[in-house]
């Protein structure tokens, strides 16, 4: 669905990196992606020297909190005679099955293979049970992005206790004419369905009792019910949204409540919300994820990463980016001159 653009030239192929279209949200330590850490969500979007160097305005974790996989999304299904991996790459995966509770290693990331689109995981001080954000109750977390020209934004969102064909959990995109949305603001809310655009994690195929919840997503793009409040943007906005499985495992003979003596499989899941070339000239500011339940023994929303999109003609590059153009046509300068000599 999605390609990055190689540049054969030597001399430019640090912007590939810089500006390929595709930016995995998260605090960078030591040139390492940390994903949605709890700095990164209160503090905004910071440098690996800890500095706000672009700007963008600061987010709140609200009553979310940390929470892991295998003890929470995925209830004790991880536990028992079957422990299965999800497959988390490049490194440790032992953090993502229940015969450890280490937490991921700094760097980790998760790839949908299909769309090719890769996310930061969280690694948070490198504590254990970090693994996503749990929404309890009816709680919002604002997540800061200060990004321009955004196309695309992928989520990696599940829900646990997720009642089929319910509304409990919306996401909003705030866009602006500045980073930190002070001028211009847009703001969209979507609707998510349980069962349709996010499901539960745990999708239990036999024994399940009362445990079977939310276990389908819908096939192919769907039209989310939206709130839009227009500023510097378009008169109205339409959105399309796309749910897939990133990854999944079959689990059985777990001995452990409530899933004990069930099978069936563990998702994690992912959507893209598409928005065309409607916010090609504005900045998204941050994305919102609300649990609308109201009550944690209906659903709990479950984030994990964030990933967004820019049209490769429509980003403004950072200054960054600027420094290596010039580097860049530097050494194209410089190869020309040697092939003149030579």
């Amino acid at each position: 669905m999605l390609r990055h653009i190689g540049l054969l030239t030597i001399g430019l192929a640090a912007i590939a990196t810089v500006n390929a279209g595709q930016i995995q949200i998260g605090q960078v330590v030591s040139g390492l992606n940390d994903g949605l850490t709890t700095t990164y969500v209160t503090s905004g979007c910071m440098s690996s020297s800890g500095t706000n160097y672009d700007g963008c305005a600061g987010g709140g974790a609200g009553s979310f909190s940390l929470r892991a996989y295998n003890g929470n999304l995925m209830y004790s299904a991880m536990s028992g005679s079957s422990q299965p991996t999800l497959g988390l790459t490049p490194t440790n995966t032992a953090a993502y099955n229940s015969a450890s509770t280490a937490a991921v290693a700094s760097g980790s990331t998760v790839t949908d293979a299909t769309n090719q689109i890769t996310f930061a995981m969280i690694d948070s001080n490198n504590a254990a049970g970090s693994n996503f954000w749990a929404g309890l109750g009816t709680t919002q977390m604002v997540i800061p992005i200060g990004i321009f020209g955004v196309t695309n934004v992928w989520t990696m969102l599940n829900n646990y206790v997720g009642t089929n064909n319910s509304n409990t959990t919306d996401i909003t995109f705030t866009f602006a004419s500045d980073s930190k949305g002070t001028t211009g603001i847009d703001t969209l809310t979507l609707d998510l369905v349980n069962g349709v655009e996010v499901r539960e994690s745990v999708d239990c195929s036999s024994g399940c009792a009362a445990y079977a919840n939310a276990t389908g997503l819908a096939s192919g793009a769907t039209n989310v019910t939206a709130n839009y409040t227009a500023g510097s943007g378009p008169a109205s906005v339409a959105v399309q949204a796309y749910a897939g499985t990133l990854l999944t495992a079959s689990y059985s003979n777990n001995a452990t409540s409530p899933y004990n003596a069930t099978s069936g499989n563990l998702n994690l899941d992912d959507q893209d919300f598409s928005f065309g070339s409607s916010f090609a000239n504005d900045w998204l500011v941050s994305v919102s994820v609300k649990d609308t339940s109201g009550s944690s023994t209906v659903s709990r929303t479950a984030l994990s990463g964030i990933t967004v999109v820019t049209g490769s003609e429509s980003s403004t590059p950072e200054p960054s980016t600027v420094l290596l153009m010039l580097g860049g046509f530097s050494s194209i300068g410089f190869l020309r001159r040697l092939r003149r000599k030579a």
